[in-house]
């Protein structure tokens, strides 16, 4: 399943897998055109990759802030990586991958540049397509301000008010 809305700054995950057919009011479902758990497997690792979470973003619907949305013909256009055309030995290594990675806990998105989990799945992608590290991308991607919540110049200081002007005290 892919998130249909999702809290980027709370988020821990955009693509979810289940060992059975299911529908949700807030995930979409989707499946492979052909029944291949090891490509399903890497379908999933992939879309929480920090690439996936890139070109997922870059297809995202802003709704307000870090609170996105994904329609449904964005995501079937969406460029995805095409798992069906990885050798045999690739999935078998994704999908080996996947058994010991889906029992650990993702952090959130906004900690994706620090997250053991996340990493441990980039530096796999990076080994089995052979193509340099993207730790560099995953920490500027954890700093986009779309995901931090944050204005693109420098951190604006809040003013707050002075305490004489509050009509109240939380107690």
């Amino acid at each position: 399943m892919i998130a249909e809305r999702s809290w980027l700054n709370t988020q821990r995950t955009l693509a979810i897998r289940l060992t059975k057919p299911a529908l949700s009011n807030v995930w979409w479902p989707l499946r492979l055109r052909v029944e291949n758990e090891a490509a399903e497997k890497a379908l999933i690792l992939w879309l929480n990759s920090t690439l996936g979470l890139l070109t997922s973003l870059a297809h995202r619907v802003p709704t307000r802030g870090a609170w996105i949305q994904f329609k449904k013909p964005t995501i079937q256009n969406m460029p995805v990586l095409d798992v069906l055309a990885l050798s045999a030995n690739q999935l078998r290594t994704i999908a080996s991958a996947y058994d010991k990675i889906a029992g650990r806990e993702l952090s959130t998105i906004v900690n994706m540049a620090i997250d053991p989990t996340r990493i441990a799945i980039d530096d796999l992608f990076c080994q089995v397509l052979d193509i340099p590290s993207v730790e560099g991308l995953r920490a500027e991607l954890a700093e986009e301000p779309i995901i931090k919540l944050r204005y693109c110049q420098e951190q604006r200081e809040v003013t707050p008010e002075p305490d004489d002007q509050m009509q109240f005290e939380l107690i």
